[in-house]
């Protein structure tokens, strides 16, 4: 992609997740369901990161879209379409485990990958570096971290990130990386949907960014006055680190890089789906750097946002976890789902529900960005590894893209970097 092009999108969607309350809300969540199911998993495998590589991207219409022609779809069908008590229109996503045999999504971020074996071949980038008179620092399609002080993910303190090319092959590097945590002890991943750019990668630490230059090899580590940094997003050359605390804006090209805080509630996403205190679901439009934010109800029978928010200037869509009073016909009632909501009329809004037979694992399905048709793009994760899957919420149609192979005892989880969204 031209380095231009790029960065333009970068900076347009410098989109930093919400505080991810998953565990915090997936107890209130399983109360509700109809019989029980599998609440936990293994751990995490990897959390990975797919760079979409796409063209030019049309931005700044405020005008509604004209009405797409329907489609006929293998899984969704305008008749599968339902209406919840509140009057939601909702479809039910295809069963878990059938996700090879959908149709083929019509955009393909990751060209003639379709899969991501992390057991490929495997070169150090010090190494391709000094060898390789080829390597320009390219973008990897996607990334992931592995443990490297104990063979359980789960019990490990030090991991590595791993980073594959459309080759299919796979780059390491020297750098070592730790939990990252919030307020209450929580620990995830410190890899985020915004960690990769041309520019280089990005990770969440305690404390501290750190910044990885692909071309030369740098290490920068940036200060961050929070233990509780836990996403980061870069928009030009610019990244924001947001957590519980707050967030941060660093200019890494600056000569004396500084971490100037950002307004409060503000994590540099235009466009972010919440629920308040009370349980009400809103979008919230940012302008100016957060110096205006303006709160639309919107209703839906969601108790809390899974995830981040990805939008782009006509929608928004976040995972979510649902209230009662859906159907997903299969006996037991769905507790995980996706949110779209238009812009220019946040009436206008959509589910895409997780049938739960067989059962999902908790935030088994996120939002990781739009394609370059605008279509949703979402992860599930299913014993062969973490599907990159595909969702349109005018016809309904789920369609897949790419599968990332993992451990089947162990679920990694799958996001985007480059996309159309903010």
């Amino acid at each position: 992609m031209n380095p231009d092009i790029t960065e333009l999108l970068e900076t347009a969607s410098a989109d930093v997740r919400e505080v991810d309350l998953v565990e915090r809300s997936w107890a209130g969540a399983q109360r509700r369901r109809s019989r029980r199911r599998r609440t936990s998993v293994a751990g995490v495998a990897a959390a990975a990161v797919v760079a979409v590589v796409a063209g030019t991207f049309a931005a700044g219409r405020t005008t509604p879209p004209p009405t797409p022609a329907p489609s006929v779809s293998q899984t969704a069908t305008a008749t599968a379409w339902r209406l919840a008590p509140d009057g939601t229109r909702y479809v039910v996503a295809p069963p878990l485990g059938t996700e090879g045999g959908l149709p083929t999504a019509s955009f393909t971020p990751v060209n003639r990958l379709e899969k991501i074996d992390p057991t490929a071949t495997r070169r150090e980038l010090a190494d391709v570096i000094a060898n390789d008179p080829s390597w320009r620092g390219e973008t990897p399609i996607a990334a992931f971290i592995e443990a490297v002080d104990a063979p359980s993910y789960a019990d490990a303190t030090t991991f590595q990130p791993v980073f594959a090319l459309l080759d299919g092959s796979l780059v390491t590097t020297d750098v070592r990386l730790g939990w990252v945590r919030d307020t209450d002890g929580n620990r995830s991943v410190p890899l985020a949907t915004g960690s990769l750019s041309f520019r280089g990668v990005a990770f969440a630490q305690p404390g501290r960014i750190i910044t990885l230059d692909l071309t030369t090899g740098t290490v920068k580590t940036h200060s961050v006055p929070s233990q509780t940094i836990e996403q980061v997003r870069w928009a030009g050359t610019k990244v924001v680190a947001s957590g519980d605390g707050g967030a941060w804006q660093i200019d890494t090209a600056a000569a004396s890089p500084t971490a100037e805080k950002l307004p409060e509630g503000y994590t540099g996403a235009k466009n972010v789906i919440g629920v308040d205190p009370t349980g009400a679901p809103s979008v919230t439009f940012w302008e100016l750097e957060g110096l205006r934010k303006t709160p639309t109800a919107v209703s839906a029978p969601v108790t809390q946002t899974n995830g981040q928010t990805f939008s782009t200037n006509l929608s928004a869509a976040s995972g979510v976890f649902l209230s009662d009073g859906l159907d997903a016909g299969d006996g037991v009632a769905p507790s995980q789902g996706i949110l779209s909501v238009t812009l220019y009329d946040p009436s206008e809004r959509r589910l895409l529900v997780m049938g739960e037979s067989p059962a999902r694992s908790k935030g088994c399905c996120q939002v990781v960005g739009y394609s370059i048709e605008q279509e949703l793009l979402y992860t599930n994760t299913t014993a062969d590894g973490v599907w990159l899957l595909q969702w349109n919420p005018d016809t309904g149609l789920v369609s897949r893209v790419a599968l990332l192979e993992a451990d089947p005892a162990v679920p990694a989880v799958l996001s985007f970097g480059f996309n159309i969204a903010n």
